[in-house]
């Protein structure tokens, strides 16, 4: 379970370098640029999403 089944928590110090610093889930930031440093395409597909909420 992620952030919306458990809530915010912080990463034990074990945890893994990922990028999931509270797990797998859905994670928002109060600037778009932020955001954009965990965007990332693949080889295949040169396309980046990101949602903007409002």
């Amino acid at each position: 379970m992620g952030i919306l089944g458990r809530g915010l928590r912080i990463a034990p110090p074990e945890a893994p370098s990922t990028g999931y610093m509270f797990g797998k889930g859905v994670y928002f930031a109060d600037c778009a640029s932020k955001s954009a440093n965990y965007t990332y395409s693949s080889r295949d597909r040169d396309i980046g999403i990101m949602a903007l909420c409002e």
